[in-house]
């Protein structure tokens, strides 16, 4: 059975100033095509505990989906410690450049030095392509733990799941394990 954990990142789910929609909605759609959650975590924006967790996490399961910290802000962390989990160094990644550049073109904005910030990725980073916001969600391998990076904005995670994620995980994976599962809400037994 594919294992597969869920990494919920950001200070503002862990001090309760925004409710997580975005774990039920993965759990929901994995489910859907025959995978199932095997274990979440959530931690605030801090280096050690985003080190501590991605460590743990990518040596337990087959995949990890960690959802939050691309964007432009100092507390966005996940690219650079997927880098160091990965002992990658980051680059500016050429096609979430591109994907940034037509992002800020479209909505004519003058792109910020902090925006370069979502285009330093770990080396091996694939991008999704057609990633809805600023920051491109992106793939790669930490020992042998397929590591998926969204967004946290739950549009752009809703998008980027149904076209990218999970055609990815189904063809990599395989899904004849799925057991459909039924719920029975019953009173008085």
């Amino acid at each position: 059975m594919t294992k597969i954990a869920l990494l919920m990142t950001g200070s503002e789910l862990m001090a309760g100033d925004i409710l997580d929609t975005n774990a039920p909605f993965l759990a929901q759609q994995l489910k859907a095509v025959g995978f199932h959650i095997h274990e979440k975590v959530s931690v605030g924006d801090s280096l050690e505990q985003l080190q501590t967790s991605i460590s743990r996490l990518s040596a337990a399961n087959n995949v990890l989906i960690i959802n939050g910290g691309l964007g432009p802000t100092s507390d966005d962390l996940t690219a650079e410690v997927l880098a160091h989990s990965a002992k990658q160094p980051l680059i500016t990644h050429a096609k979430a450049l591109h994907h940034l550049n037509q992002w800020c073109s479209a909505r004519q904005f003058e792109m910020s030095d902090s925006q370069l910030k979502q285009c330093q990725l770990p080396q091996t980073a694939t991008i999704f392509e057609g990633s809805p916001g600023s920051a491109s969600g992106f793939y790669l391998t930490v020992g042998t733990c397929l590591v998926i990076a969204t967004p946290g904005v739950p549009s752009e995670l809703k998008a980027i799941t149904t076209q990218s994620i999970l055609p990815l995980l189904q063809q990599r994976f395989n899904t004849h394990e799925f057991q459909p599962w039924q719920r029975f809400q019953v009173f008085g037994i």
